[in-house]
């Protein structure tokens, strides 16, 4: 059975992809426990405080800001707003080439048009 000691016990080690999966997979128990609870928002706490003290070369940081994102939006784990909202400035920051898109202007689109 899943404990708080078991949750603070990974949040000390920052094994970030196990903690990610537990907010997933025992959402209803987490939900009906306060111990549970509080970890739970231990894990999102602690991930965003450190979130700047890690490389941004780091792909597991990339894959827990992601998860984040999907936990979030799929209603699995709902995040503070300003947590919610540092997820997609940190992935464009960590991975420009999958996050920010090219400008567009007339003259790019004139020339994709002509030399095609």
């Amino acid at each position: 059975m899943l404990s708080q000691e078991d949750i603070y016990k990974l949040l000390f080690e920052e094994q970030w992809e196990i903690l990610l999966e537990i907010l997933h997979q025992q959402k209803k128990i987490i939900a009906s426990d306060s111990l549970l609870s509080a970890a739970a928002m231990a894990i999102e706490r602690e991930f965003f405080r450190k979130l700047k003290s890690y490389a941004n070369d780091r792909e597991d940081i990339v894959i827990a800001l992601e998860t984040f994102s999907q936990l979030d939006a799929g209603n699995f784990y709902k995040l503070k707003q300003e947590n919610s909202d540092v997820i997609l400035e940190e992935l464009k920051t960590r991975k420009p080439d999958q996050y920010v898109r090219p400008k567009v202007t007339a003259e790019s689109l004139h020339h994709d048009r002509y030399n095609a």
